[in-house]
């Protein structure tokens, strides 16, 4: 990845928030934040007031996560630009902040093996998280899972084509019904 002083608005901004003349560090990992919290608070302030703001032209706040496991979560495509590492904030202080009712997309958490700890950033908010899949495939795998974690529901996509078959319209029957079930037990 190439360093962040690479852009002109981005140094602009690093060095009225830090006061500091030189360049910004190159762009971090998770481990390396904590030696670099002057651009830990750039980046956060940057990220709470760019959410906020794109967030606010929605009558409900959605958020979307995309972080997955550690290893992932350690290289910079989900890394700290993501916004990841400020989930927990955002999920307590946008709802106050915006007076909006909050709800998180999160992706890559029914996986074989386990969620990876993607979970973590929304276990307070978990009744306000709805588990998202690529295509509805994952729909008669993962409901019940989804459903024992508390979650709220899914959100999913016919297929690839953009075609919706009998077999993709009997899956979401099925899962909405499984949804229900379980709301009113």
């Amino acid at each position: 990845m190439i360093p962040c002083y690479c852009d002109s608005h981005a140094v602009k901004a690093y060095r009225e928030f830090t006061g500091e003349t030189g360049n910004p560090p190159d762009l971090p990992t998770y481990a390396s934040m904590k030696e670099q919290s002057k651009l830990v608070e750039w980046l956060r302030k940057s990220l709470t007031e760019s959410v906020k703001t794109e967030q606010n032209i929605f009558p409900e706040i959605w958020l979307h996560l995309v972080e997955r496991d550690t290893k992932f979560a350690e290289s910079f495509e989900s890394g700290p630009r993501s916004g990841n590492w400020l989930m927990s904030e955002l999920c307590a202080n946008l709802p106050i902040e915006l007076g909006k009712d909050l709800n998180v997309i999160l992706w890559e958490v029914n996986r074989y093996g386990g969620d990876q700890g993607a979970l973590e950033n929304v276990k307070n908010v978990l009744d306000r998280v709805w588990i998202g899949s690529q295509f509805c495939e994952g729909l008669s795998r993962f409901t019940h899972d989804s459903i024992n974690k508390g979650l709220r529901g899914f959100v999913t996509s016919p297929s690839p084509s953009g075609k919706l078959e009998d077999w993709m319209l009997d899956a979401f029957k099925w899962s909405i019904a499984e949804w229900r079930a379980a709301k009113c037990s």
